[in-house]
């Protein structure tokens, strides 16, 4: 996929260098970037994804996404195409569902919340689904091995 389409496709995505660039894949995690990656710097709560970039391109990111506000620091990059975007998490969402081929849209999500009994809801809703003949998969802070803060290693 070209990094053109996620720029086409994100309403708050621009770039600033070469967006004919195949994308292989997407990551937020700089330690999981190969060659031909789109990297998401996205600001943590104790740490900043800005600090991973060089990290990212040195694996192989051909494309890097930072915040609009972080440009300055950023813009003598030049190994990378870089974007920049308004709020980095929301783009990174955008991003995977573009990716991925908006995955959402092939199934239904029911989600539970509450302060008591969501485990046995999960697990009376699994049943009930199941005995229905429908396929079902429960995601969970506790019992779910893909839970991840961010949303591209959801997807």
């Amino acid at each position: 996929m070209k990094l053109q389409e996620f720029v086409n496709n994100c309403q708050d995505l621009t770039c600033q260098g070469n967006i004919d660039l195949e994308i292989s894949m997407v990551c937020s995690d700089s330690r999981c970037a190969e060659p031909g990656a789109l990297f998401i710097a996205i600001e943590g709560y104790k740490d900043n994804g800005l600090k991973y970039i060089q990290d990212a391109i040195h694996r192989g990111a051909v494309a890097v996404v930072v915040e609009e506000r972080f440009r300055t620091q950023v813009e003598d990059q030049k190994t990378a195409t870089i974007c920049y975007t308004g709020n980095a998490r929301k783009c990174a969402i955008d991003i995977a569902r573009i990716y991925y081929n908006y995955p959402s849209e092939s199934f239904t999500l029911i989600g539970v919340t509450g302060t008591n009994g969501k485990t046995t809801i999960t697990y009376l809703l699994e049943a009930i689904l199941k005995e229905a003949g429908l396929k079902c998969c429960k995601k969970g802070k506790y019992y779910n091995s893909r839970s991840h803060p961010h949303s591209v290693p959801l997807f």
